[in-house]
């Protein structure tokens, strides 16, 4: 096994938490589809998008070193380097975004009798 695998290995074990958590998320938007299909939507798009970046981002980094290593110019590495960095914090903001929004439709809709979860809440 090489260093790079050893290294996305590693970065996967430690992330194994949080996925769990997008995963758990991913499926309780499912099975809530029906009672709040906007909600649900946003939730499951946000997960979509903050795992995908999670898994990829490790990935892309890994790619951009090896483009160093084989010959790329340090200048166009650096390039490269902060383009993939920006465009995976942007995929990070969003899935947060959507996430937040998702939070404040639910808390505009009116509350549903015996969800328990507006109780002691205002």
């Amino acid at each position: 096994m090489n260093s790079s695998s050893s290294q996305l290995i590693g970065i996967y074990i430690t992330a194994l938490p949080l996925f769990v958590v997008w995963i758990v998320g991913f499926f309780v938007a499912i099975l809530n589809w029906k009672r709040a299909p906007k909600v649900s939507l946003l939730v499951v798009a946000a997960v979509i998008i903050g795992f995908g970046t999670a898994v990829i981002s490790p990935l892309l980094s890994i790619w951009v070193s090896g483009m160093y290593r084989t010959g790329l110019d340090r200048d166009k590495f650096q390039l490269v380097t902060i383009a993939v960095n920006a465009i995976m914090r942007l995929l990070e903001s969003l899935s947060w975004i959507l996430m937040l929004v998702a939070v404040f439709v639910a808390v505009r809709r009116k509350p549903q009798v015996g969800l328990g979860l507006s109780q002691g809440l205002s």
